[in-house]
């Protein structure tokens, strides 16, 4: 189970892929797993204070996928919604607090990934997927 503090995130998340899968039923989790490293090396960068793109696929589903995940965190932000976790002594991952916000994306990214993967391993190319559309649809 995911920490308290990312778990709104990773529903949002989860559901911008239900949905897109949804719209473009060929999506499998590699893709998934593509976008998700790929929003992660770029909240990283975005962490460390470099400029940097948005990331963009020239496959129409996996860059459907990236931009509405990309509105989606942009949506929460607009509504301050993991506002609270940032910079807060009592939210601590690990030892310390989240410093910012796009270091909060790296660690939903990190997780989002792991169980991506995980869920393919174990189900096949659309494992993950079936997995999360249970809890999501």
């Amino acid at each position: 189970m995911p920490p308290y503090y990312l778990q709104t995130l990773l529903q949002t998340i989860e559901s911008v892929v239900v949905q897109l899968h949804e719209e473009f039923p060929k999506l499998h989790d590699a893709e998934i797993e593509w976008v998700y490293e790929q929003l992660l090396k770029y909240y990283k960068s975005v962490a460390s204070k470099k400029e940097v793109e948005e990331p963009e696929s020239t496959i129409e589903r996996k860059q459907a996928l990236m931009e509405e995940i990309l509105n989606s965190i942009d949506l929460r932000e607009e509504m301050a919604a993991d506002a609270p976790y940032i910079n807060n002594p009592e939210i601590l991952h690990g030892t310390a607090t989240i410093p910012s916000l796009a270091h909060l994306y790296t660690l939903a990214f990190k997780t989002l990934l792991k169980s991506a993967k995980t869920w393919r391993k174990r189900d096949g190319r659309k494992g993950y997927i079936k997995y999360i559309q249970q809890f999501l649809t």
